[in-house]
């Protein structure tokens, strides 16, 4: 009976040692990380237009320096002239981004002046400290500016911009950037109007 007991006792005290060495090792494995991520950071640094075809009558104004949505309000187009508007963006946060989407607003979106006003996206970088941009591969899209938001997206395509780089809707010494006109065919009814639009830029880390 005694040696029943002797080995009960050690059972027990085996279990203990056993519980006591299993709660101080799931305790150890307690590990506290703190993850940094970069920042995306990408605003218009510079909005512009910077022709209107030599034509006094057309008028163009806009907003958007330091945000990532840019506004255009044109008033008296017509066939045969055109406005050239310019979008500078720069990447001032942490880690190199593209372009995720853009969303488009039109005033009056339902207005049939829509199907024949029509733009060119014209595109370039410049890399962070340096002095020339370039053109880049998909430039040149050309469609109706109701779609200007594909046109857009096309033109940047997938192009990684590093922190300090600048995405650029034109060029300095290059007339226009987004280049803006109405088709030879418009009725009378939609020329000399006005028009509204708002292109909200956003981006994303690169390499998602």
């Amino acid at each position: 009976m005694k040696k029943v007991k002797y080995i009960a006792l050690i059972a027990i005290l085996a279990f203990g040692l056993i519980g006591g060495a299993y709660a101080y090792w799931t305790d150890s494995i307690t590990v506290s990380a703190t993850v940094e991520t970069g920042e995306v950071d990408m605003k218009f640094v510079s909005i512009a237009t910077w022709g209107t075809g030599g034509d006094t009558y057309i008028t163009s104004t806009h907003s958007g320096h330091n945000t990532n949505k840019a506004s255009w309000t044109i008033t008296g187009l017509y066939p045969g002239k055109n406005v050239s508007l310019a979008m500078f963006a720069e990447n001032k946060g942490t880690i190199p981004v593209k372009l995720d989407d853009v969303n488009l607003t039109l005033s009056n979106p339902s207005s049939g002046i829509w199907d024949y006003v029509m733009a060119e996206v014209r595109v370039r970088k410049l890399k962070a400290g340096e002095q020339w941009d370039y053109v880049l591969p998909n430039s040149g899209q050309v469609g109706k500016l109701k779609d200007l938001d594909q046109l857009i997206k096309a033109a940047v395509a997938d192009t990684e911009f590093e922190p300090g780089s600048q995405v650029r809707f034109g060029q300095e010494n290059e007339p226009g950037s987004i280049i803006i006109w109405l088709a030879e065919d418009t009725p009378n009814e939609y020329q000399n109007r006005t028009i509204s639009f708002e292109a909200d830029m956003i981006w994303k880390q690169w390499n998602l």
